[in-house]
């Protein structure tokens, strides 16, 4: 329990620190979930449960908690037609509003990542770097990491595969 208390109460610098940009969105996304369920359970619980547990229908301890026991023509069943579509409504409003919180947080590393494709295999870092640095890009690059087709990796390698058999 401690080491929940901990992470929630961490500031978002410290998790981003620790754990990064990601660590930040897992923990206000999980933040937005529980929050959300926390009110359909007490929505759920205070109006719904009862409202079933009246009943008419005689099942098992937990068929008395279900739908089924409501009569298919009793004037309650308005309260789960309204109650879904509300969770529902909820549920994008909570989307909504950490979509919305995603658009405030800059990028700053990401906005930096360029692709370089159809790259020679004989380029190392100095020559992207070179190149970055004839065109006045220099300040702009904060990392180079070359990356390469593995596709033809693995058609070489299937084919020196077939040859060796």
């Amino acid at each position: 329990i401690k080491s929940i208390y901990q992470i929630w109460s961490a500031s978002d610098s410290l998790l981003e620190l620790r754990q990064g940009i990601d660590g930040v969105r897992y923990s206000h996304l999980s933040g937005y979930l529980l929050i959300t369920l926390v009110i359909i359970t007490v929505l759920c619980c205070a109006i719904v449960l009862p409202l079933n547990f009246h009943g008419t229908n005689e099942y098992t301890s937990f068929g008395k908690l279900c739908i089924t026991n409501l009569d298919p023509h009793s004037s309650i069943l308005w309260v789960h037609y309204t109650l879904a579509p509300l969770y529902l409504l909820l549920i994008l409003i909570v989307v909504w509003m950490y979509t919305g919180e995603l658009g405030a947080v800059k990028l700053e590393e990401s906005e930096r990542v360029c692709i370089l494709r159809n790259v020679d295999v004989s380029w190392s870092e100095t020559v992207v770097w070179e190149y970055f640095r004839v065109r006045g890009l220099e300040d702009k690059i904060i990392d180079i990491q070359l990356g390469y087709d593995v596709s033809m990796l693995y058609s070489s390698s299937a084919k020196g595969r077939k040859y060796r058999r």
